[in-house]
């Protein structure tokens, strides 16, 4: 009844809370295996329960909960190293975050310092673009983590950069940007040629 009013309403008992309590429960599982029958019989059936709880707890290891095949929790670890370890002095990141939990993942080795940008919404892409301009940047990273950017800007970032590599990672992405080379304005634009050489 404690259970089942914990589930419904604080969710006090829940299954990471009740781990200390499992040393009790194969306790009493080991004492009713070995009560249940006396004799030749009770070794037999000794064996095989012990035999099964094994193979079923081994099959739901590797399995069932797939710890050696797919990643359980968030990769904000392994995508602020994806980003440190490919960005360059021409690099500019835009992080797309809650508070500043990336800060201590994305600190350079040599100088400690960042100069990121913190933009999820279309309304912060001037910031964005602004940047850009002022620090010569060739390439852009768009790190998204925990919140979902806004799909205008997202949209934004498209038109105006090319995307050129996208790396997923669970609760995580890194997408790469390519900034476009635009011609200063105020060049002189070449004269057509007044007479094209003829075919032979």
């Amino acid at each position: 009844m404690v259970y089942a009013a914990s589930q419904s309403s604080v969710q006090l008992l829940t299954e990471k809370n009740l781990l200390i309590s499992l040393p009790a429960v194969y306790l009493l599982l080991a004492r009713s295996i070995i009560r249940a029958f006396s004799g030749r019989a009770a070794a037999i059936f000794q064996g095989t329960v012990a035999f099964g709880l094994a193979a079923a707890c081994l099959a739901y290891l590797l399995f069932s909960m797939d710890y050696y095949t797919n990643p359980t929790k968030e990769q904000v670890r392994e995508a602020a190293s994806y980003v440190v370890d490919h960005e360059g002095s021409d690099t500019l990141v835009v992080r797309c975050d809650v508070d500043d939990r990336l800060d201590y993942y994305l600190e350079t080795k040599k100088t400690g310092e960042r100069n990121d940008v913190e933009a999820c919404k279309a309304k912060d892409f001037s910031k964005i673009e602004d940047r850009v301009k002022e620090g010569d940047y060739h390439e852009v990273f768009h790190f998204i983590s925990h919140t979902d950017p806004d799909p205008q800007m997202v949209s934004m970032l498209q038109r105006n950069f090319q995307p050129i590599h996208y790396e997923r990672f669970r609760g995580a992405a890194v997408v790469v940007y390519k900034v476009r080379k635009v011609a200063p304005a105020g060049l002189p634009q070449p004269e057509p040629p007044s007479s094209l050489p003829k075919r032979k």
